[in-house]
Order: structure tokens, then sequence, then C-alpha cells
């Protein structure tokens, strides 16, 4: 396309007229790939100023929510299917200086510990887990920021922070005795875990260990969050609804039994909330539930307000997760966490 140019007389006349020439035609052929970008950029950030107004998420569930006056019924829910896949959960930035894994806790951690830092001496909050905790903590990042805390999470896939069991899986051990390591060190004013675990077969129970760790956490003047585990879909939601849409009954199942049940470790948390009280300096047990959230009226429903909420069978997308904050901060208020 350029070569009449090149073979332009006055172009080639002097060094400085060919530089200019390459530069002009330089600046020619981006301009419209700049131009796309820049509309794509623009296009991003009227969604984001609108998410509010058109993809309120888990808002919708709480009984004083309103419809936003400028609302547009025809958004399209969030994430779009071209960007499910990537709506993974991480902090912003790798753990440093005290935060940062030390030691033999670099082994396990160092890829995995994330900070969304506060203020400069901000109490800590620490989530440690698997995956599924992971996208919950998308929850958590805004709201540990707006009550001016700094945000630690550790997570590695597969592995819940059971520190006072030995599993199967070695990593898994490893990674729950680096991040009790880490802890021990850190000191941090609260820990995000889950203390219960659904499998594939429909069985809910206590996740190992904790009727030692949850009664050492609080004995260290920790505010322990005790997260009872979510549920796991039968089906794929993001496929079912490609498939037949979101309103086919295949694609909404319902919350598993064992979860409309009381939580197995109703018992041990209010035995160790009873040990902890003022006698371990402030530390205590908070339990905390979101899963008529995920799924209200215990039906999993795959789209709430305008949010996909589920990722795959297994995870929450972050999106979903984040609109849950305002829900997930006035249940910690309730149950009497302090920030």
């Amino acid at each position: 396309m350029d070569t009449p140019i090149r073979r332009w007389p006055w172009a080639s006349a002097k060094a400085w007229r060919s530089g200019a020439v390459a530069l002009t035609c330089l600046v020619l052929g981006l301009a419209p790939a700049l131009a796309a970008q820049q509309h794509l950029i623009a296009q991003q950030r009227e969604a984001e100023a609108r998410v509010v107004a058109d993809n309120p998420g888990a808002r919708v569930l709480d009984p004083d929510f309103t419809v936003h006056p400028e609302a547009d019924p025809s958004a399209a829910p969030l994430p779009t299917a071209a960007l499910l896949g990537k709506d993974w959960v991480s902090g912003e930035d790798a753990c440093t200086g005290d935060l940062a894994p030390q030691g033999a806790e670099r082994d396990t951690l160092d890829s995995s510990c994330k900070v969304v830092q506060g203020p400069e001496g901000a109490p800590v909050m620490v989530s440690v887990g698997n995956s599924r905790l992971e996208q919950f903590s998308a929850s958590l990042i805004d709201l540990a920021t707006k009550e001016g805390w700094t945000l630690v999470t550790m997570w590695k896939g597969g592995c819940a922070y059971t520190p006072d069991a030995t599993l199967d899986v070695p990593d898994c051990n490893a990674f729950s005795a680096d991040a009790k390591a880490y802890l021990d060190r850190v000191a941090p004013e609260a820990v995000v875990l889950n203390t219960t675990f659904l499998d594939r077969e429909g069985t809910e129970d206590v996740m190992p260990g904790m009727e030692t760790t949850l009664p050492e956490l609080a004995a260290t003047g920790t505010q322990v969050v005790a997260m009872r585990d979510l549920p796991r879909m039968p089906v794929d939601p993001a496929a079912c609804t490609a498939e037949k849409g979101a309103e086919d009954p295949d694609c909404a199942p319902p919350l598993p039994e064992p979860l409309r049940q009381e939580r197995p470790d109703a018992q041990l948390i209010a035995g160790t909330q009873g040990a902890a009280g003022t006698e371990h300096a402030g530390g205590t047990v908070v339990p905390l539930e979101v899963n008529d959230l995920v799924c209200p009226e215990e039906i999993c429903t795959p789209v709430i307000g305008n949010v996909v909420v589920s990722l795959d069978e297994d995870h929450l997308t972050g999106t979903y997760g984040a609109t849950m904050q305002d829900a997930v901060g006035a249940r910690l208020r309730e149950e009497g966490f302090r920030w």
C-alpha cells in the first residue's frame, strides 16, 4: 500500500524526509486500531459507570432494593460470555514487606499471596483456603477497602485451610502448614476460612481439624470468620444457559439438601464463641453463610440482578461475588464482627 509513497522523489531526497514519511505511514496505519481501542475503552468505562444501575446482582435481594431510575431493561448480563471464563478474583498486588511470605512459607505461598493495601497501620484480614473461597472473597475486597482494612488473600486450588488435619493430598498439607506459619507470624486481626465442606456426592461435613483450629485461632485474639461452604451445581450453568436459555428450569437446580439444614459446625462454633469472649483478648468466631444470596428461595438461578452467578459448577463469578458485599458486611456486623 505504501509503494507509491516510497517511490515519491520528495520522500527519498533527504534522510529526514524519509523518516517523516515513515512516521506518517505508521500513524496512518495505526490510527484505525487506536480508534477501535479507544472505542472499546470508552464502552468499558460507560458499562462500569452504569453497572450499579443495570447490573445490581445480589443487591436486588435486599428487601429495600429499588430499581435505579436510569436502569436499562435491555442491558446485557455481566460478565459477558466473552469475559466469563476470565472472571477470577485476585488481590491487587503481590504481598510485600512484613506481609510477604518468608522462609519456608515462600515454597507454597509466594505466588498466591496477594494484598489489597489499606492505610498505613491498617488492621489486617487474611482470607485463606481454596478457589471457591477465592471467588467469594470478591465480596470482601471493596468491603475491606471501605472499612480501612488491608486484605490479604492466600488460596490454593482444591485445598482448604486445614492445619490441624493430615489429608491424603501432600500439596494441601504443605499449603496449610505454611499458611499457619504465616498467620502465626503476621497475627492478623481477622481470618476468613471455610469451616464446612460440601463434596460432589452431596454430603456436607465439618472441615477436618476445625475442632482444634477454631479455638486456637480465637485464643490469639483473632476474629475468625467461619464460612459455610457454597453449593456445587449439578450442571455447568453457563453452558446450560448458552444452550437452553437462562429461563430453562434445567439451568436452575435446587439448593443441595444438606445446605438447607442446620450447618454441621453450629455446635462447634457456639462452643468456641463461648470460650473466646473477653477471655482471649477479643478473639471470637463469627459464622457466615451466604447460600440464600447464591440460591434465593433455595433455587440456584443462573442470573440474579442481571449478573451471572456461577462461573462453572463450583465457583461464583467474581462479578457476582462483589455484588454481595453489602449483604456480607451487614451479616458480619450482625454476628458481632468488629471492623
